[in-house]
């Protein structure tokens, strides 16, 4: 008979037995050259190796988002053209999207991203600095005592920044030969506000801008805005900001029926 002690010996044994069979498996599955009498190609080794390392980070990935909790939204209203409802609460925006169109009255659930944090649920996730530029232009957008051509200009810089068209400045303005003292005036100015936001972003402080990006990714989508909460503005301000937005309106929708190849 075998007693308690050599059975428990035993029992281990046959544990790390198993074990080691295991390892083995898998060591073999995921490093391809356990046999030291194959020769290998090193590119082929590589490719092995490779496929096998995406697998398995690939599993953990998968299980990752599977466990993850989803992603709260935003209720959200576009009052006007400068105004956003968002949760129930007034908010003096600025659009940062050129692609997309949105009409005032719209509702729609919405993704808020701080400025300068987590930007994966924006349009734009791999480019933090141009949210960042936006920011700074929001803050000069919203001074109660620029003009509106001012205005105007600034929006075009923001519009410009997440274009995503490979276009260069002039061709974005339609600045043609450059003739029109207008065309001229209006792509200097808005060449500088670039300028200074590309500048200005390297000392700025971005707690509390939001960006409000449309949850709805399937087909259409909103437009994209930014907001900083709260914000230390006069109320003229917001009245500055409408008479811009009228008069951006008509040129906005130009060149939104541009970028999608339609007559204007």
């Amino acid at each position: 008979m075998i007693g308690c002690a050599q059975r428990e010996v035993l029992f281990v044994q046959v544990v790390r037995f198993i074990a080691a069979c295991r390892l083995r498996v898998w060591y073999r599955w995921f490093w391809p050259t356990l046999d030291p009498l194959k020769q290998y190609d090193r590119g082929d080794f590589a490719h092995k190796l490779g496929s096998r390392m995406k697998l398995a980070l690939t599993f953990f990935i998968g299980f990752g988002v599977l466990s993850a909790s989803p992603v709260a939204t935003t209720n959200v209203k576009l009052l006007g053209p400068t105004t956003l409802s968002v949760n129930g609460k007034s908010e003096t925006v600025m659009s940062i999207d050129f692609d997309d169109w949105t009409d005032v009255g719209s509702s729609w659930k919405a993704h808020l991203s701080d400025v300068g944090g987590n930007i994966s649920n924006t349009y734009n996730p791999r480019d933090g600095k141009v949210y960042k530029e936006e920011a700074y232009l929001y803050t000069q957008i919203i001074d109660p005592n620029i003009s509106s051509q001012t205005a105007s200009e600034l929006q075009l810089a923001a519009w410009y920044l997440t274009s995503n068209d490979g276009w260069s400045l002039k061709t974005f303005l339609d600045y043609g030969d450059g003739s029109s003292p207008f065309a001229k005036q209006t792509y200097n100015d808005v060449a500088a506000d670039l300028r200074n936001a590309a500048g200005a972003i390297k000392t700025m402080d971005f707690t509390g801008f939001k960006i409000v990006s449309d949850a709805n990714r399937s087909g259409y989508r909103n437009e994209e805005y930014i907001f900083a909460d709260p914000v230390a503005t006069p109320e003229p301000a917001t009245n500055a900001l409408l008479g811009m937005s009228l008069a951006l309106a008509g040129f906005g929708r130009f060149l939104f029926r541009r970028k999608k190849g339609c007559k204007a």
